[in-house]
């Protein structure tokens, strides 16, 4: 690994599997084993810039205190590797799972229970709410299907019960042929209320499977979402940074990963320029993971006047979206979640099946913001459409 080898880069590089992540290794040796690097610039795991760092001291910062926490060491000189596989530096087993190998299956797989975590806290908020106006909160999911007793069941002190949860082949059965099922039921039950949280739930688990084989790993995976906060809207923007710092990754990791994300500062500038306000319906036709969507929020919520009213105008009647994918439409309702949109109006079909006669004044909007793909197929009967 230590030696020079012009392919070697694009091998280092390649995404969640790499020993670290390093943006350009022209300027030098890329070794491993403890020497310094002979580098110039030195990205950190955080999108920041580190320089002179010794090579093995930042190779442990990175993979113990990474922005993601899901990375792995994969670095088989790293002296904390006493067993001879790739396996993290607390000893824990090697989280790369038998049946998600990209960065794209990764985003996925930890989007719906990074969604279930954030459905979990949502409801608590509601009970809460309810509770102080004397009145019971009607839960959306059934006792069992709830976070806190299949994923999460917890003793009188707050740590996890061992007892009650769930592990390895159990929890993958209960995931596989009980939760998804359920979740995916939604669907069908709230089909006259396709903006509802329900209509969601039914819709992202409907087009989903677990790919995460090992139920020793999702295990681990559940704990570490367990302990991510949503409480404030300062951990939500966190939380929505990091996860639109996974999406940009996408676009390194195959598979037209890159559709899924058009760069932010070029987003920002076009919506600047078009300045939508609270009260006008924006649409994106092709949303992919609704950068436009979320970053028209964030711009209209900056600058509009902060009451009841425009509150829920914003929330329910000001950001329509449509995506035929359907990992970029589960991405696309994760961020904007992650945004602060409770229940956002995204649809999952393909913009281009509608017949153009049949579009009627009702659905005009006042801003269209877009960033259509321009490659790949249609069928016949659609390009006549």
């Amino acid at each position: 690994r230590g030696k020079r080898d012009p392919e070697l880069p694009a091998l280092l590089c390649a995404g969640w599997r790499t020993s670290c992540r390093y943006a350009d290794l022209d300027a030098g040796l890329h070794e491993q084993s403890g020497k310094r690097h002979q580098q110039q610039r030195i990205p950190g795991g955080d999108g920041g810039e580190r320089t002179e760092h010794d090579a093995l001291d930042f190779h442990h910062q990175f993979h113990d205190g990474g922005a993601d926490g899901l990375h792995q060491c994969m670095d088989e000189d790293c002296p904390e590797h006493d067993h001879g596989g790739y396996a993290g530096h607390d000893g824990s087993e090697d989280r790369m799972d038998a049946g998600a190998d990209s960065e794209l299956d990764y985003i996925e797989q930890t989007s719906w229970v990074l969604f279930l975590r954030y459905l979990d806290q949502l409801e608590s908020e509601k009970a809460d709410e309810a509770a102080l106006e004397g009145k019971e909160y009607q839960y959306i999911l059934d006792e069992q299907f709830r976070w806190p007793n299949w994923a999460m069941p917890k003793t009188a002190d707050g740590k996890l019960d061992h007892h009650k949860a769930m592990t390895g082949p159990d929890l993958v059965q209960f995931v596989d042929y009980k939760l998804f099922p359920y979740l995916a039921g939604f669907k069908a039950k709230s089909i006259d209320n396709p903006k509802s949280i329900e209509y969601k739930i039914g819709e992202i688990f409907s087009e989903l499977n677990n790919k995460i084989k090992s139920g020793y790993n999702l295990r681990e995976i559940i704990e570490m979402t367990d302990e991510l906060p949503f409480g404030s809207s300062k951990d939500k923007h966190e939380l929505s940074h990091l996860y639109e710092t996974k999406i940009k990754n996408m676009g390194n990791a195959g598979r037209n990963g890159g559709q899924y994300y058009t760069p932010r500062p070029l987003i920002r500038a076009i919506i600047e320029v078009l300045n939508p306000q609270v009260g006008e319906k924006i649409y994106d036709a092709a949303c992919g993971s609704a950068g436009f969507l979320c970053e028209a929020y964030a711009y209209i919520y900056d600058r509009m006047e902060k009451n009841t009213a425009n509150l829920k105008t914003l929330q329910e009647n000001t950001l329509y979206g449509k995506e035929k994918k359907n990992l970029a439409y589960i991405i696309g309702v994760m961020n904007m979640i992650l945004h602060g949109i409770e229940a956002p109006n995204i649809i999952h079909t393909n913009t281009l099946t509608e017949n153009i006669r049949d579009i009627q004044e009702k659905d005009r909007y006042n801003v269209i913001l877009a960033n259509p793909p321009f490659g790949g197929k249609e069928r016949k009967e659609v390009q006549q459409n």
